[in-house]
Order: structure tokens, then sequence, then C-alpha cells
């Protein structure tokens, strides 16, 4: 393509000025400097159609540039947004796991320590609370024992007042003989 900017053709050459016989060549001069000057404007028209496309090209260009800029824009606003809800949803979770982080850490401090619990193991290996008894099964032990004892000791009165009685009969018998 021709440079719209450049001079014109200046390669051309000027037109040669002939003299006829009656003062012809004026006339001849002005036909020539009239189709230099057509030839000029017609070579300006030209460039100025040539710039005037190149500048409607510019133009669309443009235009699909910001259609595409704005088009991005947007794409890129939306992906923003995303980002940010995205990034408040972490923050609270992020918020929440520090929450539960924190009353984790609060219940382990007040559970018993390893040495604690070897103390506790030592102590119930020790008193075996299975063999422990209820308070029912207590009394009912004591009663049974307090019965069994008190049958014995009503065994033993019984012999021993059979035995008083038959020492009483064996003095009496023996009184008696030596009475007798």
């Amino acid at each position: 393509m021709d440079n719209p900017i450049a001079p014109p053709n200046t390669n051309s050459k000027p037109p040669q000025k002939t003299t006829g016989f009656f003062g012809g060549s004026k006339k001849t001069e002005a036909t020539n400097q009239t189709q230099e000057i057509v030839l000029q404007l017609n070579d300006v028209s030209r460039r100025l159609l040539i710039l005037e496309e190149r500048y409607a090209n510019l133009r669309k260009k443009t235009q699909l540039t910001d259609q595409n800029m704005l088009e991005n824009n947007r794409a890129y606003n939306q992906q923003l947004s995303r980002m940010r809800e995205q990034l408040a949803q972490f923050s609270n979770d992020l918020k929440n796991i520090n929450d539960k982080i924190k009353i984790i850490i609060r219940e382990l401090t007040e559970c018993a320590k390893k040495q604690d619990v070897d103390i506790l193991t030592k102590y119930i290996d020790m008193w075996n609370p299975v063999n422990f008894v209820s308070r029912d099964e207590v009394y009912k032990l004591i009663k049974d024992q307090v019965e069994t004892t008190m049958t014995d000791l009503n065994l033993k009165i019984q012999q021993e007042e059979f035995i008083k009685e038959q020492v009483e009969l064996a003095v009496k018998k023996y009184l008696s003989e030596k009475t007798k």
C-alpha cells in the first residue's frame, strides 16, 4: 500500500513548455497545470480513502478490543466476587475450626493425665472393687451371722441348763445318798 502521508509522486516529469505560433503555450500550460492539480487531487483523495479505511479498521479493532476488555472485566469481576465469597467462607470455616480447637484444648486440660490414671489403676487393683459388697448384702450377712450366733447361743444355753440340771440332780442324789 502507498504511504498516505508521503508527498505526492515527484518522479513524474513536469510538463514541457511549448510555445506555439499564437501563444498556444499558455493554454497547454494551463491544461498541464490543471492535469497536475487533478492528479494531485486524485492522489490526495486516494490517500484520504486509504486513511479513512485504516481509521475505520482501527476503530473496529478498538471497538473489538473494548468489547473484549469489557467481557474480560465482567468475567474477572465475577471471578473476583466468587473468590471473595470463597474467602469469606474459608474465613468462617477457619474461625469455626479455631473455636473447636480451643474447646478441645480446654477439655484436654480438664482431663486426667496418664500419671493420674496410673495411680488410680494401682488403687483400683489394690482395692479390687469386684470383691466389694453392697449394703443390702452386708445387712444380710450380719443378719445371718447374728441368727447363727443366736442359734448357737441358744444351744449353748440349753446345754448349760441341761448340765446345770444334771449337776443339780447329781448333787441331790449324792446328798440324798449320804443322808441315807
